[in-house]
Order: structure tokens, then C-alpha cells, then sequence
């Protein structure tokens, strides 16, 4: 427990955390502590855990307020990355490519009642689709239903095991001029639509890959593999296991489910672009 003139060190070393700022720095903003306490609670303070803990405690009472309600249910979350600076003996650090020095990330998620509901952290230039998923999984509220990403390392194997995990990944499609509706070879489609319809689906593909592509779901649901990991794994290196190949085809078949369904509430006076 914190007692006393032990607050307001403990108060600086939390502006410290939250800042760019060092112990000596603070030193200088704040009266009557010293450099040497603030850093000595920083250090017990990430290494206790508390922080975390004291963040799931205010993100547990700000859901419960009214006015949070008519900002959103919890269910859905946006996530993103953010660069931290690290020092150059750290294993995971690694040289920022706008900054050039080490830095290390951290991955957050913001829920759609304005509170940060969790973070990880996360190797710089590594593929952020796997750290979406895990932070959807794995926070104390619960799983969430939606996580809105931007299109880095998102693909359609990851966003294939999160519809398997009950989580919709929902990038910011790049380059939407160049997307086709993926389509099984059988499927009839409206004139209109062929010229960007690509009949590539294979039904044989999601059947060869199915029990695996369950057992994947069924251990990082169980936390007997991260998220990160699965996704990692079955990467585009992986093209040609029947694994990925089940996730990809699969995403891509509720892709075209998903089409239909917002072509078929247009109004049939109005007509889809280039008909």
C-alpha cells in the first residue's frame, strides 16, 4: 500500500510513465521528491502489475456509467500500434523507421466506450492482425465482437480465424479499386458484377484444411497458443498448407456472403459502380 508522502512519488512516477519524461526531470517539475524515489517506484510499480490492474478497475467503472451506454455496448474496439523508445541492448527492440533509433511497440485497444482495455507489446514491423486478435481474446471484458484495423499484415487467414474466434477483424481495405468478389466456380453472379467477380473459391480446399483450421481456432480460444502465433505461422509463407489455404478460402466465401447481403438491400433502382 502507498502511504503518506509516498503518494505524490508514486503520483510522479505515473506522470513519468505516462510522459516522455525522466526521473530527473521530473525531479525538476515537481517539488519535494527526488530522482532517485521516483525512479525506484516507477521500477516497483511496472513490475507489480498495478497499473494494469488500476486500468481495468476505472475501465470496469466508467462502463457502468450512463453516459458511456451512448457511446457504445464495449462489444467493438479499435486497435492500433504505437512506437516507444527502447534502449539498444533490449532484445526486441528495434530501429524505428522514421526515427532510426530503438524503439519498441506497444499495441493498444479502445473500446467504443473510450476506455484502453488492453495492450501488448509488439516487435516493430511485425504483422499486427495476430496482436488485434489477442487483445480481443484475451481482455477482462470479455471477447469483442468487432476490432477496427488499419491493413497492416492483415490478411485473409487472419481475418478467417477471428470470424472462427468470434472476433471480425475489420480493416481499412487499401487499393479498393483492385478488389474482386471471390466466388465458388458454380456460383451465378448478376451481369453487372463480372467484371470484377474472380472465380478462384474451392469448396475441396475449406474440406482438406477444416479439421485443422478448427483445432488452431480451438487452441488459441483455450490460450494454449497466442494469437500472434497462429497468425505469425500461417503467414504468406505458409501458401500451399491446407491450414491456410481453409482460412484464406473460408474468408473470402463470407466476403461474397457479405456482398450479397448489402447488394441485395440497395434499392433496385440503383446501380452498382462501372454497371
Amino acid at each position: 500500500m502507498i502511504y503518506g508522502r509516498n503518494i505524490g512519488v508514486a503520483s510522479a512516477a505515473i506522470l513519468a510513465l505516462g510522459s516522455d519524461l525522466t526521473p530527473a526531470d521530473i525531479e525538476r517539475m515537481v517539488a519535494n521528491v527526488s530522482a532517485e524515489s521516483v525512479g525506484q517506484m516507477m521500477r516497483k510499480l511496472e513490475a507489480s502489475g498495478r497499473l494494469r490492474e488500476a486500468n481495468d478497475v476505472l475501465a470496469a467503472f466508467t462502463a457502468k456509467l450512463d453516459v458511456t451506454q451512448a457511446w457504445g455496448g464495449g462489444m467493438t474496439a479499435s486497435a492500433d500500434m504505437m512506437s516507444l523508445d527502447a534502449t539498444r541492448t533490449l532484445w526486441s527492440a528495434r530501429s524505428d523507421p522514421r526515427r532510426k533509433t530503438p524503439a519498441m511497440g506497444t499495441y493498444a485497444h479502445l473500446s467504443d466506450q473510450w476506455t484502453l482495455i488492453h495492450d501488448q507489446p509488439l516487435v516493430l514491423n511485425q504483422r499486427q492482425a495476430g496482436a488485434a486478435l489477442e487483445g480481443a481474446l484475451r481482455h477482462d471484458g470479455g471477447s469483442l465482437e468487432k476490432v477496427a484495423v488499419d491493413t497492416h499484415g492483415v490478411t485473409h487467414f487472419s481475418m478467417g480465424l477471428g470470424k472462427l474466434l468470434g472476433s471480425d477483424i475489420r480493416p481499412r481495405l487499401a487499393r479498393l479499386a483492385d478488389r474482386k468478389l471471390y466466388v465458388f466456380k458454380d456460383t451465378k453472379v448478376p451481369e453487372s458484377l463480372e467484371p470484377i467477380v474472380s472465380r478462384t473459391l474451392s469448396r475441396r480446399a475449406i474440406a482438406l484444411g477444416w479439421d485443422g483450421l478448427l483445432r488452431l481456432a480451438a487452441s488459441t480460444q483455450a490460450g494454449w497458443c497466442s494469437a500472434v502465433w497462429a497468425v505469425e505461422h500461417h503467414s504468406s509463407a505458409s501458401i500451399g498448407m491446407s491450414v491456410y489455404k481453409a482460412g484464406e478460402t473460408l474468408e473470402n466465401s463470407r466476403d461474397q456472403c457479405s456482398c450479397v447481403t448489402i447488394l441485395g438491400g440497395l434499392p433496385s433502382g440503383r446501380k452498382s459502380r462501372g454497371s
